[in-house]
């Protein structure tokens, strides 16, 4: 299994969804879905940033109300707009600049004296409502000639620049034209509202001939700082530019159309700077309320509007559900007095934060632990909340959340799939391979950890094991049917392979009959020597049940007789091979004294398993052994103590307990080469066990020392000449 190359998939993998992620986005972007989620989350943090933070209206802002109770109280007065005239006298008297959000359509027999006192009053603004050229089939009357003129006369032509999409009004609806000729400058009052029916923003222009009408507020403003409107600068998608004095402009931040976001700092309710319209009138005859009044109007903006409940001229804001509409006059004045704005966020800064988001995904994505993936993903979406919302609280930058947020979230949504896919994938390939040569309990633990199978090798301290069966290529030619060999074979190896992943084993590979195992890998574990011990010690005692059923089923005219080598040391341990063919295998010298030490079982006649020094260390005090000899392998120069393994100590008889203390101490005097009386000890020992190979080998041995000593110079080293 090649894990190098199912990393190169899962990035695949990933960066395809990222690519289908970045469609779906794009395609949903199109639906104006995030530009709605994006107006909801605007209303959200809006009256978050009101309630934490109310700015009050500009103080220069009079809201002149004329309510229910002012209706009632001037009743004709209002119809015969003798009240209209006497409120245009106190305001030109106290200083204030009047800005009317009302229509006086119809005549009426005091019109002469409204606009009589308009014109005394001076820097009167009048409202006119555009209807748009979309609305081609709208029932109005065409202008007449006096309302062309008077229109043409209050046009702007303001410098713009780059293309736009300032709206076209095919009409106006206005004021007869007795008053409307007494107006200083006219604004229009056309708001719409957006598609949920929510008033977030504003047009500053309408379009008409050859010019364009200003916003009602934004011809007040104009009108208050004195500024000439043919100076004035369209910037479409980025600002609208007022000139104060040399070197000195207002920015107001407007989209492609010239539309503001209306900047609500407070609550219609919470606002202070509001007079009664019949509080102004009686002022006329009240010299007690004149002078209150002169105090508080002199040199302001009045933003007379008509909020009678019978008008009906509320609609909803993000602030509340019943806002008199003359309030979005009095906000967009005050936050362009106020230099108070909700900014857009730029066309290249969106395209910066698509890509760095871009990339941060990507670089999340190579994450190899899903912890970190999970941990960057979800960094990078509360970083960019978390950036989106100081932005606005400071900055004032409206949020542009939906679209970066629903990206990140697909893209991590994606990414995730597929990683949960291809680990699926991986781990159901990393099944059907370990499952071969690990134990179910040591492939949990793998399949919990597949680092813990990670590519290459890596050295560490193990124990490594070698299985052979005495004689296998006679066997097998008199078995003569390559079937049953077969058969034969898969039973043995089943029953000795199932033992060894019992005890934490891992199957190397398989040689024809020979079995290739280590402890220690992936797992690692302190007890590889205990395990590796037990394993062999319980194969020798499978291999007595192994070959009744053998010799009953007659897969072979004689029994199995395995040989095996143990040996500890550093090896090194993983997956070894090419990117298309990998085997996890173990390698080094201390694997080859293993395969070495199942030989020497040949030399010396054992019962089947030989231990080295380094092993017997390691194994601890479970198991009971009888040292055999030092040898000298080929290819290496130190000596090596080597061990019969016999049994574990808890299922030790009284016999074998007995014959290894008359083993130890027939080695004693063979090796201070008193050898007539170990040959006496160990015919002792082989007298009483006559299938003792190990005992008969050293009375063989002691009977030619006997006949012909070794040299003085011999170290007691049996150099072996073959491997």
């Amino acid at each position: 299994m090649s894990k190098p190359l199912l990393s190169d998939i899962k990035n695949h993998g990933q960066l395809y969804a990222f690519a289908a992620s970045l469609v779906v986005v794009f395609l949903l972007a199109l639906t104006g879905l995030f530009s709605h989620i994006d107006s909801g989350v605007y209303d959200i943090v809006l009256r978050l940033k009101v309630k934490i933070h109310p700015v009050p209206l500009n103080p220069r802002i009079i809201r002149v109300d004329l309510n229910d109770s002012s209706e009632y109280e001037l009743g004709d007065a209002l119809n015969s707009r003798e009240a209209f005239g006497d409120l245009l006298t106190v305001l030109g008297d106290c200083g204030a600049k009047p800005v009317f959000d009302i229509i006086f359509r119809q005549t009426s027999q005091n019109d002469a004296f409204v606009a009589e006192t308009a014109s005394i009053s001076g820097n009167t603004v009048l409202a006119v409502i555009p209807v748009p050229e979309v609305l081609a089939n709208f029932a109005h009357d065409d202008l007449s000639s006096t309302e062309r003129e008077l229109l043409t006369k209050h046009l702007w032509h303001i410098k713009e620049y780059g293309i736009n999409s300032i709206p076209s009004a095919r009409t106006f609806i206005m004021s007869n034209p007795e008053i409307a000729s007494a107006a200083d400058r006219f604004g229009h009052i056309g708001v719409e509202a957006d598609s949920d029916g929510v008033y977030r923003g504003t047009p500053l222009f309408y379009r008409w001939e050859d010019g364009v009408i200003p916003s009602l507020a934004l011809a007040a403003v104009v009108a208050e700082l004195g500024i000439d409107p043919s100076k004035i600068e369209f910037h479409p998608n980025k600002y609208v530019l007022l000139p104060i004095k040399e070197g000195e402009f207002i920015r107001i931040p407007v989209d492609l159309s010239g539309t503001i976001t209306i900047p609500y700092s407070c609550l219609w309710v919470e606002d202070s700077y509001r007079i009664s319209f019949a509080e102004i009138v009686s002022a006329q005859h009240n010299d007690e309320i004149f002078e209150k009044l002169f105090q508080e109007l002199n040199g302001t903006i009045a933003l007379v509007a008509d909020i009678t409940t019978s008008k009906k001229d509320f609609g909803v804001t993000p602030l509340e559900t019943v806002y008199p509409l003359s309030g979005i006059h009095a906000s967009v004045m005050s936050g362009i007095l106020n230099e108070m704005f909700y900014s857009f966020v730029a066309f290249p800064a969106k395209i910066a934060i698509i890509l760095l988001c871009l990339a941060a995904a990507v670089l999340i994505s190579f994450s190899k632990r899903d912890w970190l993936y999970h941990t960057g993903f979800l960094f990078l979406l509360l970083f960019y909340s978390v950036l989106v919302f100081i932005l606005w609280f400071f900055k004032g930058i409206l949020p542009w959340y939906s679209m970066i947020s629903a990206g990140i979230i697909l893209l991590w949504s994606a990414g995730f799939i597929v990683r949960l896919l291809l680990n699926y994938r991986e781990k159901f390939q990393l099944h059907l391979t370990c499952s071969r040569y690990l134990s179910e309990a040591v492939m949990k633990e793998v399949m919990d950890d597949p680092e813990k199978l990670k590519l290459g090798g890596e050295r560490r301290f193990m124990t490594a094991m070698f299985t052979d069966i005495r004689g296998f290529s006679t066997i097998s030619e008199k078995l003569a049917d390559p079937v049953k060999l077969v058969e034969l074979l898969n039973f043995y190896l089943t029953g000795m392979s199932d033992i060894l992943m019992d005890n934490q084993g891992t199957i190397d590979k398989y040689e024809g009959d020979a079995i290739i195992g280590f402890f220690g890998a992936p797992i690692t574990t302190d007890k590889h020597a205990e395990y590796a011990c037990r394993s062999a010690i319980l194969m020798k005692k499978k291999e007595r049940a192994l070959n009744e059923e053998i010799l009953d089923r007659k897969l072979s005219h004689e029994p199995l007789f395995t040989r095996i080598g143990i040996n500890s040391g550093d090896m090194v341990v993983g997956n070894m091979g090419t990117r298309k063919k990998m085997d996890y295998t173990i390698m080094g010298n201390a694997v080859n004294l293993a395969s070495r030490l199942e030989g020497v079982n040949k030399l010396y006649n054992t019962g089947g398993i030989l231990i080295s020094e380094y092993t017997k260390e390691f194994m601890g005090n479970g198991f009971i052994c009888r040292f055999i000899d030092r040898i000298r392998v080929v290819g290496v120069n130190t000596p090596l103590k080597v061990y019969e393994l016999l049994d574990v100590n808890e299922e030790v008889s009284p016999e074998l307990a007995g014959m290894v203390r008359e083993w130890e101490k027939a080695m004693a005097e063979y090796e201070s080469r008193n050898y007539k009386t170990a040959f006496d000890m160990f015919n002792a020992i082989y007298s009483k066990n006559k299938t003792d190979g190990v005992a008969e080998y050293f009375l063989m041995r002691c009977g030619e020392f006997l006949k012909k000593p070794p040299p003085e110079s011999w170290d007691g080293v049996n150099n072996l000449t073959s491997k």
